[in-house]
């Protein structure tokens, strides 16, 4: 995934510059853990192994859970222009990365660089962090991180801030995949 110049990567992870139009919507300010979470459950087989069983987070489930309070996912130029707050910036806070990896909610590194956590110009915490993702309309496509792969790649810092760029995507897995750290944030179209 991170192979090659810097523009390839770019032209790989991150959405293009463009225009769209939406009509106005409304967006969760915190995105939470989808429920129910995936669950991960080993017994010991009869032939004496391990068994692992897995029920994984659904697309269609939870667009179905969502729907009835007429809620719904935002759609990916949504959540780009949310998450953005107007910024013409890589990041929403500006193009300004730290020399350091990116610090964990909690951790003692915060003192040094926190401005991935706190909110933006529109109000909303979002693309915190990159072990995170976040459903939107579009199956093919997660936002908000990258499930900390950037992080554990060995491709470098900067790749590994990149996760919370407000262009920054990543394309879905397959609807079968345990997503652990798949997280929700409903939106709500006003008419």
């Amino acid at each position: 995934m991170f192979n090659g110049t810097l523009d390839a990567l770019l032209d790989k992870i991150m959405t293009p510059l463009r225009q769209v139009t939406f009509q106005p919507f409304l967006l969760e300010v915190l995105a939470r853990p989808l429920t129910p979470p995936p669950t991960f459950n080993e017994t010991l087989g009869p032939s004496g192994g391990w068994e692992h069983r897995r029920t994984p987070i659904s697309y269609e489930k939870t667009l179905r859970q969502i729907s009835p309070q007429g809620c719904r996912f935002p759609t990916s130029d949504e959540w780009e222009y949310a998450c953005a707050a107007g910024s013409r910036t890589l990041f929403r806070w500006g193009n300004d990365t730290p020399d350091c990896y990116i610090p964990r909610i909690g951790s003692k590194d915060m003192a040094q660089w926190d401005a991935h956590l706190r909110e933006n110009a529109f109000g909303l915490f979002i693309a915190r962090n990159p072990y995170y993702w976040e459903f939107v309309m579009e199956r093919e496509i997660l936002r908000g991180g990258d499930g900390g792969t950037a992080l554990h790649a060995g491709v470098g810092k900067f790749a590994a801030w990149l996760t919370l760029a407000s262009a920054f995507y990543r394309e879905a897995y397959p609807e079968n995949t345990v997503l652990s750290r798949a997280y929700l944030r409903r939106s709500f179209s006003l008419p």
